[in-house]
C-alpha cells in the first residue's frame, strides 16, 4: 500500500481511512504505531490539501482563537495524538456505521488525561456526500459504560443492536462544507449510502471546564 493510499478501520473494515484513529489501538504495537505516526499523519493530510489550508487546520485555528483558554492537540502518556482522521465510505451495500458511542476514557482507561474530561464532542467536516443516504443518526442517550459493554458482547462488534434504541432523536443530512458537532458519548450512527462516496474529516474535542483549554484528537 502506497503512503497516500487509504487504509481501513480495524473495527469497521468497510470504511477506508487516511490516518490512524485512537480507537483502533488494541495492543502495545498499535499504541506505539498510533503515537509514532501522529504528527506524520497530521502533515500528510496537510500536504494533501496544499496549497490550501486543510479543513481540520482551519477548524483548530478558529477553535483556538474563539475559546478563551485556547485549544491544543491532546497528549496522552506524554505523547501527541493525531488530529484530522479522514473517513471514506463507498456507496456499496452494507456501507453503514452502526450505533455506537465514542468516549476517550473507555479507549484509554488508565490515562489521567482521558478521565479528566468532563465531556467529549465529535466534529465532522464533510468533503464529499453521496447522492442518496449517508445521514447521521443521533440518539440523546448516554449509556453507562458497564451497560454499553454488555450490549457490545451481544453483537461481538464495535456497535450495539439498534433495536434497543428506538427511533433516533435527530437525523441529519450533511452537505459538502458542513461542520457537524455533537456529543460523541451519545449513540450515533451513519445510514447506508449510494451514488458516490461519503468522505469527512473528523476530530474529537475534549472539554475540562471553562477555564481550561480544549483538546483535540482523532
Amino acid at each position: 500500500m502506497s503512503e497516500n493510499e487509504p487504509g481501513h478501520f480495524e473495527k469497521a473494515k468497510h470504511v477506508q481511512r487516511i490516518g490512524m484513529p485512537h480507537f483502533d489501538i488494541v495492543d502495545a504495537h498499535s499504541f506505539n504505531k498510533y503515537h509514532e505516526t501522529a504528527l506524520q499523519n497530521i502533515r500528510k493530510l496537510r500536504n494533501i490539501h496544499a496549497p490550501y489550508l486543510s479543513p481540520i487546520d482551519k477548524f483548530r485555528l478558529e477553535l483556538d482563537e474563539s475559546w478563551p483558554a485556547g485549544a491544543n492537540i491532546e497528549s496522552l502518556y506524554g505523547k501527541k495524538c493525531f488530529v484530522g482522521l479522514c473517513r471514506i465510505i463507498n456507496g456499496i451495500s452494507g456501507s453503514v456505521l452502526e450505533p455506537h458511542i465514542d468516549k476517550l476514557s473507555r479507549d484509554s482507561n488508565d490515562s489521567y488525561a482521558a478521565h479528566s474530561l468532563e465531556s467529549q464532542l465529535a466534529a465532522n467536516i464533510y468533503i464529499a456526500t453521496p447522492d442518496v443516504g449517508g445521514e447521521v443518526e443521533i440518539w440523546l442517550k448516554e449509556p453507562e459504560i458497564e451497560v454499553y459493554e454488555k450490549e457490545l458482547e451481544k453483537t461481538q462488534s464495535y456497535h450495539v443492536n439498534r433495536d434497543i434504541l428506538g427511533q433516533p432523536d435527530a437525523v441529519i443530512s450533511p452537505k459538502v462544507g458542513d461542520l457537524l458537532i455533537f456529543n460523541s458519548r451519545c449513540f450515533h450512527a451513519v445510514r447506508e449510502s449510494s451514488g458516490g462516496i461519503r468522505s469527512s474529516i473528523a476530530a474529537f474535542v475534549g472539554y475540562r471546564g471553562i477555564n481550561h483549554s480544549l483538546s483535540l484528537w482523532s
